[in-house]
């Protein structure tokens, strides 16, 4: 039995989420992919009511044991707990590998309920995951105004997976919940496009580059240690502890990848680490290239939601890419263009080259380190 299972177990008699073999049965029109799931060790009879919304350690659950059944090798257990509403080691090594995110301020939310929109995320992040590409024509939904613009890319990209469909009118319906039986069939045509490929192990996503080891969390830089000649409240206080540094990046002329110069202004006591940061990046294997008339660090400012000064104020933060790599605030409003990992060169991707080189070299990226604003643009020192 794999160890997954047995904490899967373990968490159904604890919690009482469900007895084994529930009470109802799945919907006919699922029958055929719980079958084939059985076949493939997924714990998928544990639910009292398969048409109601499958919570987000449910998914997190059957998600991980998807990939094991995939790779037919066991799932890398996370060192760290990042979560102060669950200890269950699963939705750690789910989060650290990329699989599921938190809802911010180290909470999972367990008990949770999946929209369908959110689904479409960890649906085309996992078949990303294990190296699955779309086969289909993305789907033309009729409600994709209603679509939060973060989830755009992944309802498309789900629709061309052939994973998630529209209803019979063509909306999408991305607030609505999932439920355990179509959370079961979206698995089981993962898994169906996975049979038969060579899908390697699971093998380690972050390589460390600096001295610390993401374990879901983000490390929490201590600002004593940082604003030596005292705090930063004025232009004058911010001007005076900054410095000048040029590093070596990679850059993007018609199409083709050149080395190139990038000039930052930061405070004087992250200079090294920044320069470390750049180092990496640029001695990566994906050449990931960096917009230098756009990536920028110091601004002294204000946060564009409140009267607090900006990290970037005190020279702490850096936005790489703001075009590419948009930030999305809680009225949908966006500043930037897009945000397309994998498809656009310019965005970053959790545990590639750039998130990697900054996250281990102790920054905090505003992508996913809390609920709102997501800003994939933003890496910070003091994680904020």
């Amino acid at each position: 039995m794999k160890k997954f299972t047995t904490v899967f177990l373990s968490f159904i008699l604890i919690f009482s989420f469900a007895p084994a073999f529930g009470a109802s049965a799945p919907a006919a029109w699922a029958e055929e992919s719980f079958a084939a799931m059985r076949v493939a060790g997924l714990p998928v009879d544990v639910f009292d009511d398969y048409s109601a919304p499958i919570s987000r350690l449910e998914l997190c659950v059957l998600e991980v044991e998807a990939v094991e059944a995939v790779t037919q090798s066991p799932f890398p257990e996370a060192d760290g707990r990042p979560f102060t509403d669950t200890d269950l080691p699963l939705a750690a090594a789910a989060a650290e590998a990329g699989l599921i995110n938190g809802r911010g301020n180290g909470i999972f939310d367990p008990d949770g309920a999946v929209t369908r929109e959110e689904a479409a995320k960890l649906f085309v992040t996992l078949a990303r995951f294990i190296g699955l590409e779309p086969a289909y024509e993305p789907a033309r939904f009729t409600d994709m105004d209603s679509v939060s613009p973060w989830a755009a890319e992944y309802v498309t990209e789900a629709s061309a997976y052939g994973y998630m469909n529209g209803d019979e009118n063509g909306a999408f319906l991305p607030a609505g919940p999932l439920s355990a039986e179509q959370a079961v069939v979206v698995l089981a045509r993962l898994y169906a496009a996975a049979a038969g490929e060579a899908v390697p192990a699971f093998s380690q996503k972050i390589v460390v580059t600096g001295d610390y080891v993401y374990d879901g969390d983000y490390k929490r830089n201590d600002p004593a240690e940082v604003f030596t000649d005292g705090p930063i409240t004025t232009k004058e206080e911010a001007d005076a502890q900054m410095t000048e540094i040029t590093v070596d990046i990679w850059e993007l002329e018609d199409g083709e990848k050149v080395p190139g110069k990038l000039t930052l202004t930061v405070h004087k006591n992250i200079a090294e680490v920044t320069k470390a940061v750049f180092a990496d990046i640029f001695n990566g294997p994906e050449k990931f290239p960096i917009d230098r008339y756009s990536t920028y660090c110091y601004s002294f400012r204000t946060t564009a939601t409140s009267s607090r000064l900006s990290e970037h104020a005190t020279g702490t933060a850096i936005d790489i890419n703001p075009d590419q790599n948009y930030c999305v605030y809680p009225d949908g409003t966006t500043v930037g263009s897009l945000y397309a990992p994998g498809e656009n060169p310019y965005s970053i991707t959790k545990f590639g080259d750039c998130w990697t080189a900054f996250v281990s070299h102790g920054f905090t990226w505003g992508g996913d380190a809390w609920s709102s604003p997501q800003d994939y643009m933003h890496f910070s020192y003091l994680g904020k």
